[in-house]
């Protein structure tokens, strides 16, 4: 163990003496807001507990110290709003009366999110989970601290506030990659988006911001986390199943956002009014295929969309027969043709029962689109 007296619980930096932290500024007076744990608890015997630095729907994050190892680290708390409560002397969580059933239904549903995470820690693009331990009641994931900044930050800090194809497929790849390796061991983020994607110092994304799927579903009786622009459109409620899918629609959306310089406009307002601005300049720039893969993966409905990674990283693909083996034609001023997906057995991290695409139901739905049309702006 070490002596955590003297260390700032924001950035877990020594500063002696100082009552203000000289590296980010936090008071040492300064207390934790209710009802979230208490500034300086340890838990598990070895974590130290700092600052709140973000909460949602499903739990809170704190800047954290392994005492074992001297690291910074995030603690991930499982604490959902609204129908959670803290007993301020012992720090036991439980459920408010009438929520025991949600309340534990969603606990197992962390647990088993963040154990599964940690067996995966290797992948290059994704968070590090070091632990994740039970106790008071609730769950805690242990996570690396990353001294990085949010893709957003990333792009807002260049003077143009996009990259080109060519420095984002680097950039970029690799998270599609790890998305897939996720999607195979049944987890699903519903969350991609440049707020959740941090650049780290080596200059690799690493995936971050993961909830529980209660979370990332606007009918829910957890308070709803969605991002405007990266959501997809059945995470708000609508006809239409998530799975893989609703990963392949945020990642489009970040594509979009890293090449085109703004955010897409909200699947909800899509719905009827299915275009996509891309400027002229970027039509000159951009390949073909890379304008093609965009379009498959921001379709609005979810079986008109790119189902999984293997396809939409073919369609991304600057191979000629893998662009030609999609089955689509480019026409930038015009629609553009969207492969239909055959019928085939998706497998939801929570529902295993079998989901075939069926054209005469698809016809009925609201949205009769199938396909984007890009707008060029001069």
């Amino acid at each position: 163990m070490i002596n955590s007296d003297n260390l700032c619980m924001s950035c877990m930096k020594d500063i002696g003496t100082e009552k203000q932290c000289p590296y980010c500024g936090f008071h040492a007076d300064s207390k934790q807001i209710e009802p979230y744990l208490p500034i300086r608890t340890v838990l598990g015997n070895r974590y130290l507990v700092g600052k709140l630095l973000e909460y949602n729907g499903d739990g809170a994050t704190y800047m954290g110290l392994d005492l074992s190892t001297r690291e910074s680290v995030n603690i991930r708390e499982y604490f959902p709003e609204g129908i959670a409560q803290r007993d301020s002397k012992t720090l036991e969580v439980s459920a408010l009366p009438g929520s025991e059933n949600i309340y534990n239904e969603c606990l197992q549903s962390f647990i088993e999110m963040w154990r599964k995470l940690m067996r995966l820690s290797g992948l290059s693009a994704l968070i590090k989970v070091k632990d994740a331990l039970e106790g008071n009641g609730t769950c805690y994931a242990i996570t690396e601290n990353i001294d990085g900044i949010t893709l957003r930050e990333y792009l807002l800090r260049n003077n143009v506030g996009y990259i080109s194809w060519e420095k984002a497929r680097p950039l970029l790849m690799p998270v599609l990659s790890t998305l897939g390796t996720l999607h195979a061991s049944g987890i699903i983020h519903r969350g991609i988006s440049p707020s959740t994607l941090v650049v780290a110092p080596d200059g690799k994304i690493r995936i971050t911001g993961f909830s529980i799927s209660q979370v990332r579903s606007a009918r829910s009786e957890l308070k709803c986390q969605l991002f405007n622009g990266y959501a997809a459109f059945e995470q708000y409620g609508f006809d239409g199943r998530q799975g893989t899918w609703t990963d392949i629609y945020g990642f489009g959306a970040v594509l979009y956002r890293t090449l085109i310089g703004t955010d897409p406009i909200d699947a909800t307002e899509r719905v009827t009014n299915d275009r996509l601005m891309v400027p002229g300049k970027f039509a000159e720039q951009l390949p073909a295929y890379v304008i093609n893969g965009l379009v498959n993966a921001l379709q609005i409905l979810p079986e008109d969309r790119t189902r999984t990674v293997e396809e939409l990283r073919a369609e991304l693909s600057a191979s000629p027969s893998a662009a030609a083996g999609s089955g689509m034609d480019f026409e930038p001023v015009v629609p553009v043709n969207v492969k239909k997906p055959v019928a085939q057995r998706i497998v939801d991290e929570e529902d295993e029962e079998d989901y075939t695409y069926n054209k005469r139901e698809a016809a009925k739905k609201r949205h009769t689109r199938s396909s984007v049309v890009i707008v060029i702006a001069a």
